[in-house]
C-alpha cells in the first residue's frame, strides 16, 4: 500500500482485506500485514524489535508449518486475543531454544502474551528483521508507514496477476481507497538482488567510462593492443571490480547487521538503509582502488609494474620530480605518471618498449660448472 498510507491506517487496512477476500474472482485468500517497532521486556534487559500483526489466515495462506506448537487460526481473532507467534532466531537468541516456550508467557510492549508456536527457522518473508508476530487486536491501533502496510494474497489457479491488479484497482477504488501496488512475491524477494545488481552494473559502466578516459583517454595513440589483449585488459578490471563490489556488498549487510545485534541486541529496522550506504560507500572506495590498481598494471601481461623511479629534477615550487616512471619486468613498456596534474595535457603516459629494449630485461641462466 505504498504511496497512500493515510488511507491504509491498520483498521481499515485488516478491514478491506476480509472484504476483498470475499469478493475477489482472482484470489482464494487474502491476509493482511502491518510492521511495528516493539519492545521484549525481560527480566534483566529490555530488546527493540520488530513485530508484525497479521491476519489469522496470514501463515496458512503462505502454506507454513510450525516448527513447535502451531500457528494463528481464524478462531484465534476471538478466543486467542494475546496469542504470540515467535521466529526461530529469538527463540534461540533469547530463549535458548527452549523446548518448552510453547504456553510460556512473554512481556511484549509491556502487555503479557502468550507463545504458541515457533516459526521454522528456514521461514522468510519480505522483511525478515520481525521476531513476533501478532493478531490485529493486539494493543491500540497505529498508522503505519508506507512500505510497512500491505496485504498478501493467494491466486485462484487460472487468474493471472494483470487481472487481479485490475480487480483489486477496482475494489480499491470503489470502497474510496487508493489504488494499491501489486507485485508478485517472487519480484519483491529478488527485489534486493536486483536492486545490487543494479548498482553493481552502474558501477561497471561507470568505472568503464572512467576508466577509458583514465587509462586511454588523451593517449590512446601510444597504445595499441591487439582485439585479444584489449579484450583481455578490460575483462580483468571488470572482473576484479565485480569481486570488490561483491565483497562490498556482502561486509556492508553482515557489518551493520553485527554491529546492530551488539549494540540492541537484534537487527533494527535501520540496518537495511545502512547497509545500502555503507556499500554506496565503500563502492566508491573498492572502485576507486580499482582504477588505480589498473593504471599500475602491463598493458600487456597485466602485471603490476615495478622499477618505480623518480625523473626529472626536483621542482622549485613545490620541492617534487617531474614524475615517476613504472617499467614492466618483462619488458612490455614504460609508464609515465606526473608527480602534479596542473593541466588537461598530462595523464599517464603508456609507451610500448620495441625488440631492441627485451635484451635489458632478459634474465641470464646461472652457468653450472662441472
Amino acid at each position: 500500500m505504498h504511496g497512500s498510507f493515510t488511507k491504509y491506517d491498520e483498521e481499515n487496512l485488516f478491514r478491506a482485506a476480509a472484504q476483498w477476500a470475499e469478493r475477489s474472482k482472482t484470489a482464494e485468500m487474502v491476509a493482511a500485514y502491518s510492521w511495528h517497532p516493539v519492545g521484549l521486556v525481560f527480566p534483566d534487559k529490555v530488546v527493540n524489535d520488530i513485530s508484525a500483526r497479521v491476519s489469522p489466515n496470514f501463515f496458512d495462506l503462505l502454506g507454513n508449518k510450525a516448527a513447535l506448537g502451531r500457528l494463528f487460526t481464524p478462531a484465534d481473532e476471538t478466543n486467542c486475543a494475546p496469542c504470540v507467534v515467535i521466529t526461530d532466531r529469538l527463540w534461540k537468541a533469547e530463549f535458548n531454544s527452549d523446548r518448552n516456550i510453547v504456553g510460556k508467557t512473554i512481556s511484549v510492549d509491556g502487555r503479557p502474551g502468550t507463545v504458541i508456536g515457533v516459526l521454522p527457522e528456514s521461514f522468510v518473508f519480505t522483511f525478515p528483521e520481525v521476531s513476533v508476530w501478532l493478531l490485529p487486536r493486539w494493543g491500540t491501533t497505529t498508522n503505519n508507514f508506507a512500505d510497512r502496510t500491505g496485504a498478501v494474497l493467494r491466486m485462484q489457479p487460472q487468474a493471472t496477476l494483470a487481472q487481479a491488479k485490475q480487480e483489486f484497482a477496482q475494489m480499491a477504488e470503489k470502497d474510496g481507497y487508493s489504488q494499491p501496488q501489486m507485485e508478485s512475491f517472487v519480484s519483491r524477494a529478488h527485489q534486493g538482488v536486483k536492486l545490487y545488481l543494479f548498482f553493481t552494473v552502474l558501477s561497471l559502466f561507470g568505472g568503464i567510462a572512467l576508466g577509458s578516459s583514465r587509462l586511454g583517454g588523451a593517449k590512446t595513440r601510444k597504445i595499441k593492443l591487439s582485439f585479444v589483449h584489449g579484450l583481455r585488459w578490460w575483462g580483468f578490471f571488470s572482473v576484479k571490480t565485480l569481486l570488490l563490489l561483491a565483497i562490498c556488498f556482502v561486509g556492508s549487510l553482515e557489518l551493520t547487521g553485527r554491529v546492530s545485534i551488539m549494540l540492541t541486541g537484534s537487527v533494527h529496522p535501520l540496518v537495511g538503509p545502512f547497509s545500502t550506504w555503507l556499500f554506496l560507500v565503500t563502492a566508491m572506495v573498492a572502485l576507486s582502488w580499482s582504477l588505480y590498481d589498473q593504471g599500475r598494471r602491463c598493458r600487456f601481461c597485466l602485471r603490476r609494474l615495478g622499477n618505480e623511479a623518480s625523473v626529472g629534477t626536483p621542482g622549485y615550487l613545490f620541492l617534487g620530480w617531474w614524475g615517476t616512471e613504472l617499467v614492466c619486468s618483462d619488458g612490455h613498456g614504460l609508464l609515465h605518471v606526473p608527480e602534479m596534474k596542473s593541466s588537461w595535457q598530462e595523464f599517464d603516459q603508456w609507451v610500448s618498449l620495441d625488440e631492441s629494449w627485451k635484451p635489458l630485461f632478459e634474465h641470464e641462466e646461472p652457468v653450472h660448472t662441472p
